[in-house]
């Protein structure tokens, strides 16, 4: 089997994430729906996610065998994901229809967009990559340029943007995949 790289979620209403990783030379994605449950972890004011439901676009038994679903509820609950757990807290009562995709845009289109502010942190410094990534594939879900969009938003030239990004994508945490030309890549 190949190794598995790059898991990166985007949250959504009803409890909803949609987790893409990259596995060789593929990238796959699924929705899944965690609720707040299980034990609580120490040091942690908030007790582990457990994951109730899975979604797949045309499901087959290889495809569903194929998704890493232990390794996604891990890299759910390790403290990385913090910030997207409460964002899932915040929409935990929003209702969602059959069609996740559609759902997840229409929901990101009508939230207010938090703009992008540079922390007083290293561009190196984990939290500065997570804060980069979250805002990048925030942009992307409302349809705006996820580079021109950093820039404007934190007063900082496009190319230093761009280093930015890279540095997010190459880290060994894979807060975003490998990029792709001539193609966004969340």
């Amino acid at each position: 089997m190949k190794k598995l790289t790059h898991i990166v979620f985007a949250v959504s209403g009803g409890g909803w994430v949609k987790a893409h990783w990259r596995r060789g030379g593929s990238e796959e994605s699924a929705w899944l729906r965690f609720e707040p449950g299980g034990r609580k972890r120490k040091g942690l004011p908030q007790p582990r996610w457990v994951l109730v439901a899975l979604q797949v676009k045309n499901p087959t038994a290889q495809r569903l065998a194929d998704i890493p679903l232990a390794r996604l509820k891990t890299a759910w609950n390790a403290s990385a994901f913090e910030e997207l757990g409460e964002e899932l807290r915040d929409n935990l009562d929003r209702p969602m229809s059959a069609d996740l995709d559609k759902e997840h845009q229409n929901l990101r289109q009508a939230q207010p967009r938090k703009k992008f502010k540079r922390p007083d942190g290293s561009p190196r410094d984990e939290a500065f990559l997570r804060e980069v990534a979250f805002s990048y594939r925030d942009a992307v879900a409302r349809g705006l340029n996820p580079g021109k969009t950093l820039a404007e938003d934190s007063g900082v030239p496009y190319s230093t943007v761009a280093k930015w990004i890279a540095r997010t994508r190459e880290t060994e945490k894979g807060y975003l995949p490998p990029a792709q030309q001539g193609k966004v890549t969340t």
